[in-house]
């Protein structure tokens, strides 16, 4: 079902006549004010509390509520049936009628369609167990809600890093996350985006791979591809039977023909795109950042990240393997450069063109048993993590093509990282350079990133149907590289690690303030040496940071045939997992930490929403910074003074 349950609560609240439509509006827009305050409720428990529902409208509105849940899976089994030739259209409408008069006669839950279907003699039990098994490998049918329900984890005071007391902190899960997720899909939508060419299918139009030997020749993979074929036989499992009667488990889009993870049936996937200038370093920084998220997420944060096809990340896993799992510590190593072609794309044919679709990097995020909310929202928490790396090339203009639309992910992500190289910058450098003079003067490999950075932003809004000059509210994170190299550039020294682990919780939560005080240093340096980066950013988005990292830890050295050479036992990452903590954290995903009342001796400070910024006065001082909306409600360090302020959250305001 399409509509959020809120949302139908609300319309059958109306058809009944329990409730005006100006009524609903209203109660929802409540419901919205008291989720970003932490305060997350439902629709019924505000009517009831307002005295505009009794208990005995709600039940049965609920009764009704679960009913369309009951008819839409009912529906997709029907038609499922169908196509497998177990029974005629006209059978399965007929039982539906039987259903609803059931449930009308009754006002209680009626049975399922299944059972009508086997009362009325054209279905077996054998046949229905076999649907029903086809129909969960399709899509879970199991109602589940939300993941972010403004869950709210008790104050810690104790912090196990060194055992320092620290004032309380709430560890808090985003009541209303920045970062929009899909609702479970396929588990309501009944529908599924393919990873690789980014189309939006119904679960029931699923491609399933051959597996008999002379089933072989594929339109658009190629004469040595397994055939793609749509099933009318599944086992009692579920699988699919192919035309020569073999079993067959795997599934592939209908679109390119590509094969599917089984776990992108079972929960829906959040994109995230990682762009960059050629020669940024953006296969260095994605190898790092996903090695140190393996471990960090399960030890810290209560989270399961594992490869969700093994097959399709191969190429990263042997990236990771040259890095960090190799041979000789003291031997250089170096990754290859990711190319317009070669192992990190996959040749197609759409619509009678070769096309060059990349391959995506695609993990499962899953909280394990230690997860505080595990118990009730686990399966919300779960979700395919699926990532981009471009060659940067790709991102040059005039490179986005018909044939080559290797681009095209902009257009699903949920949040964008564009990795930076301040050391290509001559400005930047050149401020390096005042700092130590034993820099060469001369850059190395120049680039106008700007330009890069306009071109990706063009994109994003040519996809997505947006207007030239408009700003979003997609995130996009700035990610400064080679931190190693210019960290006393930063006047600010961040935390090694922006989480804390409690004592008194099984997960830790993200520091934000140190997040946002870092992000506020790197702006005001950017601001200095590259300008049109931090104009470009904000201008397209409302939710701009900035985040420093080191995918190595120091520099790589030059070796004989002109790689970059780098010993795997000299390799410290940091700061590499924050971007996609961040990102985590912002869908509700992972805890942020609030502080329960305002520090000691920290004021807040005067602040003008003009449009999409805010004009922020330091307490105390004449200086004022200009700042995306992101920075609200963060307590940080302003760069030019040193003094700690307060930037007070949002208000609540109507749609933009």
């Amino acid at each position: 079902m399409d509509a959020s349950p809120e949302l139908l609560f609300g319309r059958l609240a109306i058809d009944a006549g329990y409730l005006a439509e100006t009524q609903v509006n209203e109660i929802l827009g409540e419901q919205a004010r008291r989720a970003k305050q932490g305060n997350a409720t439902t629709l019924g428990a505000i009517c009831l509390s307002r005295g505009l529902l009794n208990e005995r409208q709600i039940e049965s509105i609920l009764l009704a509520q679960h009913f369309a849940e009951i008819r839409t899976e009912d529906r997709r089994f029907g038609a499922l049936a169908v196509r497998n030739g177990f029974v005629t259209a006209e059978r399965v409408e007929e039982a539906l009628r039987r259903q609803k008069k059931e449930y009308s006669a009754s006002r209680e839950l009626p049975r399922r369609l299944g059972e009508f279907l086997m009362e009325m003699g054209v279905l077996t039990p054998q046949q229905v167990s076999a649907l029903l098994k086809a129909q969960e490998r399709l899509q879970t049918t199991s109602r589940v809600p939300r993941p972010n329900e403004g869950a709210r984890v008790r104050p810690s005071t104790r912090v196990l890093s060194g055992g320092e007391v620290r004032r309380p902190f709430n560890y808090v899960f985003r009541s209303k996350p920045l970062i929009p997720l899909p609702a479970d899909a396929p588990r309501r939508s009944g529908k599924v985006t393919c990873p690789h060419c980014w189309h939006h299918f119904p679960v029931e139009d699923t491609l399933f791979v051959a597996r008999h030997r002379d089933l072989v020749g594929d339109p658009v993979l190629g004469q040595d591809a397994p055939l793609r074929f749509l099933p009318s036989r599944f086992t009692p499992q579920g699988n699919a039977i192919d035309p020569e009667g073999l079993e067959s488990p795997d599934r592939a889009c209908p679109r390119c023909h590509l094969r599917l993870p089984a776990s992108s049936y079972d929960c829906g996937s959040l994109f995230l795109s990682i762009v960059g200038a050629p020669g940024s370093g953006k296969s260095y920084y994605l190898t790092s950042a996903i090695w140190e998220m393996r471990t960090l997420l399960s030890r810290e944060f209560c989270f399961l990240f594992a490869d969700a096809d093994a097959q399709t990340n191969q190429w990263l896993n042997a990236y990771e393997e040259t890095l960090f799992v190799g041979g000789s510590p003291d031997k250089p190593v170096y990754l290859k450069k990711t190319e317009l072609q070669g192992e990190a794309y996959t040749p197609v044919v759409l619509e009678g063109m070769p096309v060059l679709l990349p391959r995506p990097s695609i993990f499962t995020l899953r909280p394990t048993d230690r997860h505080r909310r595990q118990g009730r929202v686990r399966d919300t928490l779960a979700r395919n993590l699926v990532l981009y790396d471009n060659a940067g090339e790709h991102f040059q203009p005039g490179m986005d093509s018909s044939t080559n639309p290797g681009t095209q992910h902009l257009s699903r992500s949920q949040a964008v990282l564009f990795l930076l190289d301040p050391t290509r910058d001559s400005r930047f450098m050149a401020e390096l350079r005042r700092q130590d003079p034993t820099i060469p003067a001369t850059v190395e490999r120049p680039q106008r990133q700007d330009v890069l950075l306009t071109e990706i932003i063009q994109r994003i809004r040519r996809y997505r149907g947006l207007a030239s000059g408009a700003r979003t509210d997609l995130p996009l994170l700035v990610v400064a590289s080679k931190f190693d190299v210019w960290r006393g550039l930063l006047g600010y020294e961040p935390p090694e690690r922006p989480h804390r682990l409690s004592a008194s919780l099984s997960t830790a939560a993200l520091d934000m303030d140190a997040i946002a005080t870092a992000s506020l240093h790197l702006r005001e340096l950017l601001s200095r040496t590259c300008p049109d980066i931090v104009s470009l950013a904000e201008a397209f988005s409302r939710q701009v940071f900035y985040v420093p990292v080191s995918a190595l830890g120091h520099s790589p050295q030059l070796g004989p045939d002109g790689a970059y050479m780098v010993r795997p036992g000299d390799i410290r990452p940091w700061w590499v997992s924050v971007p996609f903590l961040y990102v985590l954290g912002q869908a509700g995903f992972v805890p942020v930490m609030e502080r329960e009342s305002p520090e000691p001796g920290v004021e807040a400070a005067e602040v003008e929403r003009s449009g999409d910024q805010l004009t922020v006065r330091v307490p105390g001082t004449r200086t004022r910074h200009t700042l995306p909306l992101s920075y609200a409600g963060c307590t940080v360090r302003c760069p030019a003074t040193g003094t700690s302020f307060r930037i007070p959250p949002l208000v609540e305001e109507g749609p933009r």
